[in-house]
């Protein structure tokens, strides 16, 4: 896939529009607009803290790629991390993270955006698309856990 992040967006777009179309038919009660205010909160600082985490191990990553050398047997490596930045996965590895750190920024900012502004929507419309930032965020610290297990994976052929 391309554009993993493109998916994400159009896919919590739409399961966002799927709830804000169910809600309305069906008559269900919303949470008021505090509660709703405080979930938006909530998620910005858990997208704030996320992409925090990532841009460290992003950081780290970068930082012991410069120390690495390139050897001509995969049994030369003295460790797994080592070959790990002479390997494809590497360069898959860093896009992913940045990739992951630009949508949780994403995330957090326009959830306090989405909080500021929350006295001019529907507590219909803010509820529907609480699910937009929880499905991002939970996207990108998947894609995240899935690069974690490749790595780990590799270290254990090691």
């Amino acid at each position: 896939m391309k554009k993993p992040i493109l998916c994400d967006i159009l896919f919590s777009g739409f399961v966002a529009i799927a709830l804000y179309v169910s809600l309305c038919e069906f008559q269900f009660k919303v949470p008021e607009l505090a509660f709703l205010q405080n979930l938006y909160s909530d998620l910005a600082n858990i997208a704030f803290t996320s992409a925090g985490f990532i841009l460290t191990i992003l950081t780290v990553l970068v930082t012991f790629k410069a120390n690495s050398k390139k050897k001509v047997l995969i049994k030369d490596y003295d460790s797994a991390l080592s070959l790990f930045f002479n390997t494809s996965l590497y360069p898959t590895t860093t896009v992913i993270l940045k990739n992951s750190i630009k949508v949780l920024l994403g995330v957090a900012l326009s959830s306090f955006l989405i909080k500021a502004f929350s006295q001019n929507f529907s507590e219909a419309i803010l509820f529907a698309s609480l699910v937009i930032p929880v499905l991002l965020i939970t996207m990108a610290l998947f894609r995240c856990v899935l690069l974690l297990g490749k790595i780990l994976d590799l270290q254990n052929k090691d």
